[in-house]
């Protein structure tokens, strides 16, 4: 019983619609078909029909005979059998056909037969092995192989079909499959230029830059199909799916080793500096090679120096967020600095950049040598100035939460940054120290930093030109408005207090309380301090010389064009000129009392030369009209430093009292202040994903992201909440560094971090390069 043929589910651009077409429309398709697979019916057709043997290729896997190239024929396998099948057009010889062609096939004996397709219609078992079939390329098999060495398959191989009968089909010539390989991986097989290939997706775009070992040894190519990039590989010649599996498997498996590499690479190596002197590295770097954090300090140095704030001295009432806001604002615009501690000169001219808040600064006008403690404002991280307030005196905790305004910094810790006016560069050199004040033998390139451990005890430490940490003491009993200063000779510290002052000897650490109280270093003598006396709503300078542990001259009382407050009449932390003639100093001067007992007051700076006594406001208390707006000043310097003759002595009875060194304490460890490193830190995170994600790399976040993994990695609490995320972060960029997804300035902002966590994970914070990530771009 004969029946109509039924067309196969046809894909796009399918060869087969071609052969259907044919079986149709011709009068008579003879066939030598069997039940097994093609090979073996194709060997006995050629066996049978010598004259197929030479043959060409027509296309789409037909086949036309050299003899008469007017009778084309095919070869096709389905899951019942296959089949050789000869098209016998109008314009065939049709002698040649009968007797080289159906009378062989007559002849075939089982499992082979012969059968016959007339205009599209066949017996049943015919018909039913050409429902779902697939051409089959014969260039696969003798005697049709150098075909395929000159033109490719026509098709995807037969072989290559069988091995992936268990995948998806996706196309006439295309399959699929999904392993699982940890993240899961897509991989194709296709024809391509007449080979049978597997194929994985490895990105968008541009090729990623991780394939390149794998091109360059020639075992696989890369293709793009817009905007897919897909590494390519070719597909064993096997019929077996396993075998098939395992090359798919294989290519996964080399895609991913290299991307890890890749990686791996990008994750950035922890090593140390080429310099270990970072103020070589400094000095060495190229003006303006970090132009996110913009710093350019005046050519022509002021004479001194100052640290001011600006107060609010309204009623709780009339303060709120948003008029803080406003004001704030105000002051930047007018000012280049608002509500935070800013260092500026005694003229006036703003030092500090506008990105950071600074509580101590020092410069060394001869090497250009910045030593500061501070930390960034929130304008860093897109927020309002008025959290810089908040973060001062405590408003980001309390009423600014909890009027909606969250997020501001709530008491953060003081960094300790180096940096130099002569490169514009300023970085954070240590967030493990809770900075009060700074000094910097330029010398040695040493700096001495005195830092608060918690309550009243603080701690100072030694810092080297290569970032070696010595702590020579802790002290206890301190406040947190003292300063510290080397001695003219630069070998003791002083450290004033409101009731005495402490001496450190930087060699040993040895230190004394001396009765002396609110002093700063004469510079005619090493061994001499001033102090200010205050006496009956008076205050005069006076000598005190510590070789003989007596006062010397005293000076005239002051007399500045303001008077003394009548409830605090005093005037602290005298600075002398180089020349001895002049002295900086603060005091609550020029406010009312009735302001002061209303809004308390802050520290105002005075100058008065010592030979008269007679001085100035260095500046005018407020800088509003309405009072409302007061400078408190802090931190006075000279920008020239005083280098006497000798060396300093102590009379023998104060070098007897010279106490040990106290150099253990529970909170000198780098993770004493982790909780409060945890915050800015995270921020700055933060604001670094959301520029990658706008494609923009963050060198003006880096160095203090650096700075900050330091301390929280010491702390085990605080690492064990961020280190998932910390981690993850590395990972991530790593993977986009490798696939190319993002490069350059970005890439490299990433490596950086990369490079930080890896030394941390290694134990090795020394190696996290804060320095470093501020003078290079890359």
């Amino acid at each position: 019983m004969t029946i109509p043929l039924t067309a196969p589910a046809f894909f796009d651009e399918d060869p087969r619609r071609g052969v259907h077409g044919l079986l149709g429309s011709m009068g008579m398709s003879v066939l030598l078909m069997a039940p097994t697979a093609i090979e073996h019916v194709l060997a006995e057709a050629i066996r049978r029909a010598p004259v197929l043997a030479s043959s060409s290729t027509l296309g789409g896997g037909v086949m036309r005979l050299d003899a008469d190239p007017e009778t084309a024929w095919v070869a096709v396998e389905s899951a019942t059998g296959s089949a050789v099948i000869v098209f016998g057009s109008p314009q065939s010889n049709s002698d040649l056909l009968f007797q080289k062609i159906v009378l062989p096939f007559e002849a075939a004996t089982a499992p082979y037969e012969r059968g016959m397709v007339f205009q599209g219609t066949a017996d049943e078992r015919i018909a039913a092995l050409l429902t779902e079939y697939d051409i089959v390329a014969v260039s696969e098999f003798p005697p049709f192989q150098h075909i395929a060495a000159a033109e490719g398959h026509p098709v995807l191989p037969i072989s290559a079909r069988r091995a992936a009968r268990h995948w998806e089909r996706v196309n006439a010539d295309l399959y699929t499959v999904l392993l699982d390989v940890g993240p899961e991986a897509q991989v194709y097989l296709w024809r391509m230029n007449g080979r049978a290939e597997l194929v994985t997706p490895v990105g968008e775009g541009s090729v990623p830059s991780w394939t390149a070992p794998l091109i360059a040894a020639g075992t696989h190519r890369v293709e793009t199909m817009d905007p897919h990039v897909l590494l390519v590989t070719s597909a064993p010649s096997t019929s077996y799916g396993a075998e098939l599996d395992a090359a798919a498997r294989r290519l996964v498996a080399e895609a991913s080793e290299a991307f890890e590499n890749a990686k791996r690479d990008a994750l950035g190596e922890p090593s140390q500096p080429t310099s270990p002197n970072f103020w070589e590295r400094l000095d060495r770097s190229q003006p303006g090679v970090n132009p996110g954090r913009p710093w350019s300090p005046p050519a022509v140095l002021p004479e001194s120096s100052v640290i001011e704030r600006v107060r609010e001295a309204v009623a709780d009432d009339d303060s709120s967020f948003e008029s803080v806001d406003r004001l704030a604002h105000a002051l930047r615009r007018h000012r280049n600095s608002g509500f935070e501690h800013a260092w500026r000169g005694g003229d006036d001219t703003l030092l500090s950049p506008s990105w950071l808040t600074v509580r101590s600064a020092v410069i060394d006008p001869a090497t250009g040598h910045v030593v500061a403690g501070g930390h960034l404002t929130h304008g860093v991280w897109g927020l309002s100035p008025a959290h810089d307030i908040g973060a001062v005196d405590g408003r980001n905790g309390v009423t600014f939460a909890e009027t909606g305004h969250p997020g501001g910094l709530m008491w953060p810790t003081t960094v300790l940054y180096v940096g130099s006016t002569r490169t514009g560069v300023l970085v954070p050199l240590d967030a493990t120290l809770n900075v009060t004040s700074v000094d910097l033998d330029a010398a040695r390139g040493l700096i001495a930093v005195l830092h608060h451990l918690g309550a009243s005890t603080f701690a100072i430490t030694l810092i080297t030109s290569a970032g070696e940490r010595r702590v020579l003491t802790v002290l206890e009993g301190l406040s947190g408005n003292e300063h510290i200063r080397f001695s003219n000779d630069r070998r003791w510290l002083l450290v004033p207090r409101s009731k005495d002052s402490l001496l450190v000897e930087v060699a040993t650490g040895r230190w004394l309380a001396i009765g002396v109280a609110n002093t700063g270093w004469w510079p005619h003598d090493a061994s001499t301090l001033i102090s200010v006396h205050h006496d009956g709503g008076r205050a005069f300078p006076v000598l005190f010389d510590l070789s003989s542990n007596a006062y010397g001259t005293s000076f005239p009382y002051i007399e500045l064009d303001v008077p003394l407050l009548e409830t605090f009449p005093y005037v602290w932390y005298p600075a002398v000129s180089p020349d001895a003639a002049e002295v900086l100093a603060v005091s609550p001067a020029g406010v009312s009392v009735e302001y002061q007992q209303k809004h308390g007051t802050g520290s105002h700076l005075v100058r008065f030369t010592l030979a008269t006594g007679r001085g100035t406001l260095v500046a005018a208390p407020f800088l509003d009209t309405d009072q409302t707006l007061e400078r408190d000043a802090s931190d006075i310097r000279w920008t020239q430093r005083a280098v006497s003759a000798g060396a300093l002595t102590l009379s023998p009875d104060l070098a007897a009292s010279l106490r040990e060194p106290v150099v253990t304490h529970e909170w000198l460890a780098d993770a004493r202040w982790a909780d409060e490193a945890e915050q800015p830190l995270v921020m700055s995170l933060n604001a670094a994903v959301a520029a990658t994600k706008d494609g923009r790399a963050f060198p003006d976040l880096l160095p203090e992201i650096l700075a900050y993994l330091v301390p929280v990695s010491a702390d085990p609490s605080v690492w064990g909440r961020q280190a998932e995320w910390l981690l993850d972060l590395r990972e991530t960029t790593a993977g986009f560094i490798a696939a190319g997804t993002i490069d350059g300035e970005l890439a490299a902002c990433w490596q950086r971090y990369g490079a930080a966590i890896s030394a941390i994970e290694r134990g090795r914070p020394d190696l996290v390069d804060s320095v470093g990530s501020g003078i290079s771009s890359t």
